[in-house]
Parts: structure tokens; C-alpha cells; sequence
């Protein structure tokens, strides 16, 4: 190729013109013509004439600023036969490329890897019927319980004990804390479609540095209730309401280690939920009321940014949301004006749920404890009260199908 294809560069030092002359194999004599065989290779010039040198629709290179001038549009200046078998934009005038740009060619080698998680969560399943939808993830789930071998274990009631509490420090290390790592990983993605393993999932995600064997047990729980609804999901059903209501709750002191409190809430739009988390606090507090009342601020905030979000599509709300706690403390400090003493230390939450309740944005109740649903995302609960707050987060089995079957 190189002896057939000579590119010879001619600048002029000086000057604003740029040449560039390529020679090319010459093309074959047309029929009857009497050319000799051994002719000589005919010239191609490219020129570009820039003033300036501003870089313009032509791709010119401007060394003294943008904006500048206006370049001519690239021409071949004298040609004969057929041109060179490079295209004419893989040149550029100035500064002068001695090669031809190519496009990269990617191969299935040089793809970069995708995690499967990624995979399995664009291909959510979702199941429409005249109601609403049904969104699941029942392949992942299976995937997950086969990663870890444990396809033919008994399955569960529940997720979570109702006396543990994860230390850090229980117990001998486990023997495969990459195999951890990677099964809590992938079990944070089913917290999409699943809310009932958010506080599960949250605690064996605090002990990914360590992981010993109790912290292993407690995963392996997680994924024998896995087993026992692994077609279970979120439905979503149409609702006449357009209410905001959010319910928030927290465990004092829950952590064995720092004492740190986890605070929880879920948000619902009408009937349907469409925010939750449990997260632990990242300080400590001093009384039950305080980590109650960093809960309930942290339910406002999510609330509020629901809000504008639905006023930013034109859908405003007309009536204020309420934020459900099982705390009379939180709920007393929310509407009180006069501030304590004993509450300068949570002073900015104060104020910041004290100004969306004053601009009568959000409204803070009390709400019994057998109806907090946020429980499950603090703590963990017997049997029937599990059941029954999963039954109110509208996580359950899909809908029997009972249309189009002869």
C-alpha cells in the first residue's frame, strides 16, 4: 500500500495556504485506449484557503480564536480520472494529519461487559390487565437463589428475625466474602419491585467490608423468604385519589455497634406506593423523639420534592399531604412554635417540616402503631403484622388470570 499510495505534505512557511498533494494508483486506461501500461501516477491536490483560519463548517483549525473569518468549503483543485481511494473528509488543512481518519471497528471483544444485574433490570416484566400493572422480577429472584445454591431450600415466612441484630463484630469471618458481596449486590436490585426487602437488604449491605458467618445466615434467610415469593411483586392499580400521604417511622438506637437509629418511610400517590427507603441516621440521637423527628423531616423532604415534581408536569396538588407518625413527641414538636431548649440540637429539622407545615404544604398526624406501615422498613415484625403490611405496600402475587381462558 505504501508503494502504491505516496502522500507528500507541502506547507509553505509563511504562509496561510495549506497543499496537500496525493498521489494515487491510476486508475485502468479505458477500453480502446492506447495508454501504456507502466504510466505514471497522476497527482490529486486538496487546498483549502483560510484567511483566518477559523474553524467553520469545513473543520479548518482556527490558531488565533474562534469566531473568526468564515473558511471555504474544501475542493479538489485539479484532478484527473478517478480520486484518490481515500474520502475527502478524513483530511484536515491546519494542522496537516499525514493519515486518514478511520472509524473504530468495535467487536464483540471489545464490548465492554455488562453486569447482568443491568440486564435483568431493563427487562422488568409487567403485566397489564384492565386494572393496572403488575411489575415483578421473578427471573432475577430465580437467578439470585441459583448464584447462591440454594434452588431447593425451604423457603420462609418472613425475612427478617425478630431478635437479630447485625454486629459487626459476631462471630468468625466468612470463607467467600466475594461470594457476599456479590449476592448483596444483586439482591439491591430487587428493592425496586420489592419494598418488603428493603430493611432485610439494607442491614446485610452495612457489612460489606467483614462479612462473617452469622452476617451469611442472615442473608441466607433473606433468600429462603425469597424462595417462598419468588413471583411476588408491585402492583399498580388506577385510583380516583391523588392524595399525597407518607408514613415514617424509626428504631432508636438499633444499631448494636454505633447505637445509630434507621429511620424508614413509604409515600403513596391515591392507593398506590410509589416512594420508600430505610436508611440508617448518620448520627446519634439522644431520645426516641429525635430519631423520630429526623424520620419524619426526612419524609417531608421527599414529599416536597413529589410535589414540585408533580407541579413541574402540570399536575399540582390541591391538598396538603399528610406524613403519618406513631410518635406524639414528633407530631407535637412539628406544630409547636416555641422552641425548647432541649431541641436546639435538631433545630434546622424543626424548622425546615415547622415551614412546609406553616405554608400548609404537608400536615403531621399521629397515627397508631398497628397501623404504621413504615415498620417494616425499621425493624423486624412477627409473622402476621409482616404479612399484613406487605398486603398495604401492594406487594402480592400476580393476578390469577381469569380473561381469554377457554
Amino acid at each position: 500500500m505504501l508503494n502504491d499510495e505516496v502522500i507528500r505534505i507541502e506547507a509553505q512557511k509563511g504562509t496561510q495556504n495549506t497543499v496537500l498533494a496525493a498521489t494515487a494508483p491510476s486508475p485502468p486506461p479505458p477500453t480502446g485506449s492506447s495508454a501504456a501500461p507502466n504510466q505514471q501516477q497522476q497527482d490529486y491536490s486538496y487546498s483549502s484557503s483560510n484567511r483566518r483560519g477559523s474553524r467553520g463548517r469545513s473543520g479548518s483549525y482556527n490558531r488565533r480564536g474562534r469566531g473568526r473569518g468564515r473558511s471555504q468549503q474544501p475542493a479538489w483543485n485539479s484532478y484527473q480520472g478517478t480520486p484518490p481511494s481515500f474520502p475527502h473528509w478524513a483530511w484536515w488543512t491546519t494542522p496537516p494529519c499525514p493519515y486518514p481518519t478511520q472509524q473504530p471497528q468495535w467487536t464483540n471483544k471489545q464490548a465492554a461487559p455488562q453486569h447482568d444485574a443491568q440486564a435483568h433490570y431493563s427487562a422488568f416484566h409487567s403485566a397489564h390487565d384492565k386494572h393496572g400493572i403488575f411489575l415483578s422480577q421473578a427471573q432475577y429472584a430465580k437467578d439470585i437463589i441459583a448464584r447462591a445454591s440454594m434452588s431447593p431450600c425451604k423457603p420462609c415466612a418472613t425475612p427478617v428475625d425478630l431478635s437479630s441484630k447485625l454486629s459487626a463484630t459476631d462471630g468468625p469471618l466468612f470463607s467467600d466474602p466475594t461470594l457476599y458481596r456479590s449476592l448483596a449486590g444483586a439482591l439491591q436490585y430487587l428493592t425496586f419491585t420489592r419494598p418488603d426487602l428493603s430493611y432485610a437488604i439494607q442491614q446485610v449491605c452495612l457489612i460489606m467490608h467483614e462479612p462473617r458467618e452469622p452476617h451469611f445466615a442472615f442473608m441466607k434467610r433473606i433468600i429462603r423468604y425469597l424462595q417462598g415469593t419468588i413471583d411476588y411483586g408491585l402492583r399498580i392499580v388506577k385510583s380516583g385519589s391523588h392524595d399525597l400521604v407518607a408514613y415514617s417511622d424509626a428504631d432508636w438506637g438499633g444499631c448494636p455497634d454505633s447505637r445509630r437509629s434507621t429511620s424508614g418511610y413509604c409515600v403513596f400517590l391515591g392507593d398506590n406506593l410509589i416512594s420508600w427507603s430505610a436508611k440508617r441516621q448518620p448520627t446519634v440521637s439522644r431520645s426516641s423523639a429525635e430519631a423520630e423527628y429526623r424520620g419524619v423531616a426526612n419524609a417531608v423532604a421527599e414529599t416536597s420534592w413529589i410535589r414540585n415534581l408533580l407541579l413541574e408536569l402540570h399536575n399540582p396538588l390541591q391538598r396538603a399531604s399528610i406524613v403519618f407518625c406513631d410518635n406524639v413527641s414528633a407530631v407535637y414538636l412539628s406544630n409547636n412554635p416555641v422552641q425548647h431548649q432541649r431541641t436546639k440540637h435538631i433545630e434546622i429539622d424543626i424548622h425546615f417540616v415547622r415551614e412546609k407545615v406553616r405554608l400548609g404544604h404537608i400536615k403531621v398526624l399521629h397515627v397508631p402503631s398497628a397501623l404504621q406501615y413504615a415498620d417494616i422498613f425499621t425493624k423486624g415484625l412477627s409473622r402476621e403484622l409482616f404479612q399484613s403490611f406487605r398486603s398495604s405496600l401492594s406487594v402480592c402475587p400476580p393476578p390469577a388470570q381469569t380473561e381469554g381462558v377457554s
